[in-house]
């Protein structure tokens, strides 16, 4: 993977986001962040939990995380898509089945 904080970097700006209208988003998932998380997030002193991944997965949209995100730099037939593990997530959590 490449650094993560550029690439979020990246993606933000390429969808014309500031980092507030980016938590705004977000939020619109039942993702709750901060400012100060995502600066955090994009200087690489840390990283998001998967929850926090999925939203900004959700929010920027991204449906290949190992294109948007260099995980894999060859194609690969089992490549996760985003926008499928976050509707599995979603309805695990409106089911009441817990955190994932």
């Amino acid at each position: 993977m490449k650094n993560f904080g550029d690439t979020l970097i990246r993606l933000r700006k390429e969808k014309g986001l500031s980092r507030i209208e980016l938590i705004k988003k977000m939020e619109q998932f039942g993702i709750k962040t901060t400012e100060n998380m995502l600066g955090k997030w994009e200087r690489n002193y840390s990283i998001p939990n998967v929850q926090q991944f999925f939203a900004l997965c959700e929010a920027l949209d991204i449906d290949n995380i190992n294109a948007a995100f260099h995980v894999a730099e060859k194609e690969n037939p089992e490549q996760i898509i985003v926008k499928d593990l976050f509707r599995i997530f979603a309805s695990f959590r409106a089911a009441g089945k817990g955190n994932i």
